[in-house]
């Protein structure tokens, strides 16, 4: 449910004068330009395909919930659908659409945004989410009032130097076939990395899977595959798998050396840092799916900081 109370007309206002050129007066109701009536079909189902047709919106049919209201009921607080909620829902929709051109997704991040009542420094948790921002220039629509910081949700960044140590002497072993992820090759310990390892004559080889490194133990019965399990919560589930393979098929020449790491974790040590600026979360879905989200319950709540799992 949105709560406006008593800044509804400002928040009207502010929206007006910064984007005249979206809204226009017409008989004491601010109204969508080239929009149709309302469509009764918008909602919260954000799934839907790209519409062209935006809600009007009216300053006199705001979100009327009732007082003792805890939820936003479409049929009893907005029965036009010609509310603020039910324009914040259809440009939601426009954003994830990937059929929507990119002036119509300009647009609805400037009206979302500037239903915010402050400036908002917000964290994406995972590396994925920062990769797909930059790629698709979403850091660059967003309005000055939103900044966005990167956050640690790679494994790259995460894994102690200790591990990095560990990993480098037993890929140097002459009995050992190390496998890693790729982007683990040229993480730096405290002298040298695992690449340069390999140019040692050390027998490191890139995997895709865990089950690749598994693959490796069947057809070298006479080496020990060693591999280099990394990450966060997302690839512990595979990690498992490996292993559970490895005890069905008896194979005693296959290990893992474990560097996984949690996100609840990580959250908190930011939010608890006297330099934090972070007020809130985008946190990667894929972990939420994995973990659920209890997790992230006590640390919204003991630092008062929404977090949304959003991506993939």
């Amino acid at each position: 449910m949105v709560n406006l109370k008593s800044r509804d007309l400002h928040i009207i206002s502010v929206i007006y004068d910064t984007f005249p050129d979206i809204f226009s007066k017409n008989t004491g109701a601010f109204a969508v330009v080239n929009s149709a009536a309302a469509d009764s079909s918008t909602g919260s189902n954000l799934a839907r395909p790209y519409q062209k047709t935006r809600p009007t919106v009216e300053c006199h049919s705001l979100c009327r919930c009732p007082r003792e209201a805890n939820y936003y009921d479409p049929e009893r607080d907005c029965p036009q659908r010609n509310c603020f909620v039910e324009a914040i829902n259809w440009y939601l929709t426009v954003l994830k659409a990937t059929g929507s051109p990119l002036a119509e997704k300009q647009i609805a991040l400037n009206f979302i945004v500037h239903m915010a009542s402050k400036d908002w420094t917000l964290m994406e948790v995972c590396g994925g989410q920062t990769h797909a921002i930059v790629k698709f220039g979403i850091d660059e629509l967003l309005p000055t009032q939103i900044t966005l910081v990167h956050g640690p949700g790679c494994p790259v960044c995460v894994t102690p130097v200790e591990l990095i140590e560990k990993a480098i002497q037993v890929a140097s072993r002459p009995e050992v076939i190390f496998c890693s992820f790729g982007d683990m090759l040229r993480v730096p310990g405290s002298s040298k990395d695992l690449l340069a390892v390999k140019a040692e004559g050390g027998d490191v080889r890139i995997v895709y899977s865990p089950l690749d490194a598994l693959r490796q133990a069947r057809e070298n019965p006479d080496r020990q595959i060693v591999f280099f399990a990394t990450g966060f919560e997302t690839t512990a589930p595979a990690n498992a798998m490996a292993i559970y393979q490895a005890r069905q098929q008896g194979a005693k020449n296959f290990s893992i050396l474990v560097s996984h790491v949690l996100v609840p974790p990580a959250m908190e040590t930011i939010l608890s840092s006297p330099n934090n600026r972070v007020q809130g979360f985008l946190a990667a879905r894929h972990v939420y799916s994995v973990m659920g989200y209890k997790e992230y319950e006590p640390i919204a709540t003991k630092y008062k900081v929404p977090i949304v799992m959003t991506g993939f």
